[in-house]
């Protein structure tokens, strides 16, 4: 179980809901308590009031309501790509990326839903940018896993099947499970040293062939 969003939620499955809507919901709030403030202090509003207070919402959390809208739109594309040609759907991908490129919570219900709509290669290149971005730790954890599986979880375990990779020569595979223990295990000096050995051994090997 992980704790993130709204509250806590299994490994491999979204939040609900996702917080796509809680800019939206936090314009209504606030305009609620500014007529509940009026209410308790005995002003009348005036009409030209609202055009004030709608113009300050509106550069409050006018970018917040844009990303949201974004993001709904983005997910409602995601829906069609199964239907499209290859050349549609490829430049449908890339508006859906370019409307949630570098918003986290976009790309975390990109990632989602193309999981959900089998479309490995949007969700994987979705994931990609959320890394980028340095946010959602925890949902970066939830979605690693539910595009490669769990997590190392006891790095005594893993360090003999990462020896055992590199003696078999299998670099790719290594590289693989050694960058998702480092994301787990961070400045484990074991790691450290098992990723040296791997750079030594892919900067010799054209020497060996010679």
């Amino acid at each position: 179980m992980v704790a993130g969003g709204g509250g806590v939620y299994a490994l491999g499955t979204s939040p609900a809901p996702l917080l796509e809507d809680s800019a939206v919901g936090r314009f209504d709030s606030i305009s609620a308590v500014i007529r509940l403030v009026f209410d308790l202090v005995g002003v009348k509003p005036q009409p030209w009031m609202a055009y004030v207070g709608f113009a300050i919402l509106l550069v409050l959390f006018g970018p917040s309501v844009r990303r949201s809208l974004a993001t709904t739109r983005a997910r409602k594309l995601v829906l069609g790509l199964a239907d499209l040609d290859a050349e549609t759907r490829t430049a449908q991908v890339a508006q859906i990326l370019a409307l949630v490129d570098g918003n986290a919570i976009g790309l975390i219900a990109i990632t989602d839903e193309a999981i959900r709509r089998r479309q490995p290669s949007l969700a994987r290149e979705a994931y990609r940018r959320l890394r980028l971005t340095g946010k959602q730790p925890v949902e970066q954890l939830r979605l690693e896993e539910a595009l490669n599986g769990p997590l190392p979880r006891h790095l005594d375990e893993e360090l003999e099947t990462l020896e055992r990779l590199l003696d078999a020569g299998a670099i790719e595979r290594l590289n693989e499970r050694l960058s998702r223990a480092i994301a787990v295990f961070p400045g484990d000096p074991r790691l450290t040293e098992l990723a040296r050995r791997v750079r030594q051994n892919a900067t010799n090997r054209p020497g060996d062939s010679a």
